[in-house]
């Protein structure tokens, strides 16, 4: 009877000491979730419930830190050092605070094996943990080793996607190094892990302006996009994408580099597109629209305007393929298909075939050729195109002076005012081709 009435009782002190810890835990971590969302003591109640929360310590540590850590001592960072240090003897798992000892430390100049042995540990426990990653970072740069800092704030980027704006500015100028740019050029060669890497192109090409990329030569740079996009083409891990090379055509042609956007478009054609390369390409349309901002065609529109654009076969289509464009009657402005060309100097006449299939409007439908960089000479047009009729020939000539050095060839709705745009049935177009003659 005894054995058994102090059984009872041992069980419940057991119960009960059980019950006190839940409960002292529960709220140390209740004061943790509060001081996670920025209440400004709340680590300390959580400490007090519980010393050896190691989340607690590690924010009571960060809280101890100065504002300005560019000019870091040892003695200033020894309170925050003290609890990071406590926060992984409480709990070796905590990678945030490993990785907070080791940014703090360098910054207040200390170095040495432990320091560089605790990056390597939170690196390998947490290797896309953002928090941890971004305190490697820190350290890295302070330590200016720029290929190991190229490596953390990769993966700070794909822990934490929102930070580009922060750290694309700090990848650009990492590329100023020779172990920053191996570092980046080695991510070149398969960016696939990294999401946020056509982000940081079109960071690269929304920096580039006119302006920064002339030199006193009259030259231009592009350096670290154009050397990025060889790396790039030159990768046996990853192809060169499509994404990619949109990225770099558009840049190219936005800063006047028409000739060098041309060339690498050319580079990136299948072998089917290369047999339909000209002064034009694709004019008999038997490949589907290109939609990128290379130099094939553009053919896009809004399902709301009561248009369509399709590439269809039709009696004395050739090759099977012609360009079909369908009006409802809509006052919609036609503008919506178009081919930028890359021509040099001189005389051409472009020529084609057309058939317009019940087309009725005021004016009609017509291709019109104008200069799109370096100079502002009068657009030239085709006679305007209404009616039916059986498929019939068409040509007219224009003339590129030396300083128009891109233009575009685009098929429009003619006229100047509103009712001009109203059209309703089809038109055909086939066989466009751009020749040149002296």
């Amino acid at each position: 009877m005894i054995r058994l009435w102090l059984s009872r009782v041992l069980l419940m002190a057991f119960v009960a000491g059980a019950a006190v810890i839940v409960v002292t835990l529960q709220v140390s971590d209740y004061f943790t979730d509060q001081a996670k969302q920025g209440h400004p003591t709340a680590q300390r109640a959580a400490l007090d419930w519980y010393p050896r929360n190691a989340v607690a310590r590690r924010i009571d540590g960060r809280r101890q830190l100065p504002s300005d850590m560019t000019s870091l001592s040892l003695d200033k960072a020894q309170p925050a050092v003290a609890s990071f240090k406590q926060a992984v003897a409480d709990s070796p798992l905590e990678t945030r605070a490993m990785a907070r000892l080791v940014s703090t430390l360098t910054l207040a100049g200390v170095t040495g094996s432990e320091i560089d042995q605790l990056a390597a540990l939170a690196d390998r426990m947490a290797p896309v943990k953002s928090q941890v990653q971004r305190q490697l970072l820190v350290a890295a740069l302070a330590r200016e080793e720029n290929a190991q800092a190229v490596s953390h704030l990769a993966r700070t980027l794909v822990g934490d996607p929102g930070s580009r704006d922060a750290l694309f500015p700090v990848l650009q100028a990492l590329w100023a190094s020779d172990a920053g740019r191996s570092g980046i050029t080695s991510l070149a060669q398969d960016p696939r892990p990294y999401r946020w890497w056509n982000g940081f192109l079109n960071y690269l090409s929304a920096q580039i302006s006119t302006e920064s990329t002339v030199d006193a030569t009259g030259g231009n740079k592009l350096p670290i996009l154009r050397e990025l996009i060889a790396a790039r083409s030159a990768s046996s891990a990853w192809p060169l994408q499509a994404e990619e090379r949109a990225i770099y055509i558009a840049t190219l042609r936005r800063e006047g580099l028409i000739d060098e956007a041309y060339l690498h478009w050319v580079n990136g054609l299948s072998k089917e597109a290369l047999l339909r390369l000209g002064y034009i390409f694709d004019g008999g349309f038997n490949l589907p629209f290109d939609n990128s901002p290379g130099f094939g065609w553009q053919a896009k529109i809004a399902p709301q305007t009561g248009i369509i654009i399709s590439r269809s076969e039709t009696f004395g289509s050739s090759d099977d393929a012609s360009l079909r464009v369908s009006f409802s009657g809509k006052r919609v402005p036609f503008r919506h298909v178009s081919q930028e060309l890359a021509l040099p100097p001189g005389g051409f006449r472009v020529r084609g075939r057309v058939r317009p299939d019940q087309l009725e409007g005021r004016i009609g439908v017509g291709l019109v050729f104008r200069c799109t960089l370096g100079t502002r000479m009068p657009a030239v047009q085709s006679e305007p195109w209404l009616g039916t009729g059986e498929w019939r020939e068409f040509w007219f000539d224009v003339s590129v002076p030396p300083e128009c050095r891109g233009q575009q060839l685009r098929l429009e709705s003619l006229g100047k005012r509103e009712v001009d745009h109203e059209l309703r049935g089809t038109l055909w177009l086939d066989d466009l081709q751009i020749e040149r003659f002296e």
